[in-house]
């Protein structure tokens, strides 16, 4: 998150801010994104960005698309708390697909542990792994796109990135929407598949790196992570020496 802007939001804590002892384990990938996205200021302006927007009828703009491309440096995870960025505070309730993540509320920037158990579940179902999710490495974009990727190229222009500068794509949770062109008439499939290697290796984004398959995906890492998130958030309030006294269940932190 570091990368994004780390700030402490640093508001009167409660024990969910910095107790994650009730998490239980399907829902700790999920829960310590979530908290750890709290704390990134950038993360946090844009929601209210994309708040403001969507009260006041507004179509994405370039600020918008050039602050959820930046945001896609978090790769597949950040659909764990993008989900509802538009909508109102109150819950959003619909008679179509309400299982649809589109109309999940927009609940960020509250505690985890705060959410209704059935949004939680929702949420906690993107996972690191691509084989929960059954991910596939190329398809074809989204309709919708389309329309973005034409307003996106008449105001995002890259030296040195083709034509006029302009590259036709948009970068949205780790992934590369955009126009492609394949010669199917005059290559092979394994020439096609050949050339495409190269061209994956020669425009891979710099800041996403290249997937490193070991992952962790054990529960105690997680609830380390979550463990050291609470206590920096405790020290945000009380020194070392005044924590025992402050918050006596806080002692047991890090302990086995």
């Amino acid at each position: 998150m570091s990368a994004l802007g780390a700030q402490s939001f640093d508001p009167a804590i409660t024990d969910f801010d910095w107790n994650f002892d009730a998490v239980p384990d399907p829902e700790l990938v999920a829960c310590c994104y979530w908290e750890y996205a709290r704390e990134s200021a950038f993360i946090r302006d844009l929601r209210q960005h994309c708040l403001e927007g969507r009260q006041n009828g507004q179509q994405p703009d370039a600020q918008l698309l050039s602050m959820l491309e930046r945001l896609s440096e978090l790769g597949y995870v950040a659909e764990i708390f993008v989900p509802g960025y538009f909508y109102p505070l109150e819950p959003f309730t619909t008679a179509r697909r309400t299982g649809d993540r589109a109309l999940l509320p927009a609940h960020f920037p509250k505690a985890w542990q705060t959410l209704e158990a059935k949004h939680k579940a929702h949420r906690a179902r993107i996972r690191i792994s691509r084989d929960v999710n059954a991910l596939v490495p190329f398809q074809r974009g989204p309709t919708i796109f389309a329309k973005w990727i034409t307003e996106h190229c008449g105001v995002e222009k890259t030296p040195g990135a083709g034509p006029n500068g302009i590259v036709p794509s948009l970068f949205s949770g780790g992934s590369e929407i955009g126009l492609f062109e394949i010669k199917w008439a005059q290559f092979t499939n394994d020439e096609i598949a050949t050339y495409f290697r190269k061209w994956v290796k020669a425009n891979r984004p710099e800041k996403l790196g290249v997937r490193d398959n070991r992952g962790r995906d054990k529960a105690r890492d997680w609830r380390v992570a979550l463990e050291r998130l609470g206590m920096m958030r405790l020290q945000h309030q009380w020194s070392l020496r005044e924590l025992p006294e402050a918050v006596p269940a806080a002692s047991r932190i890090g302990r086995p």
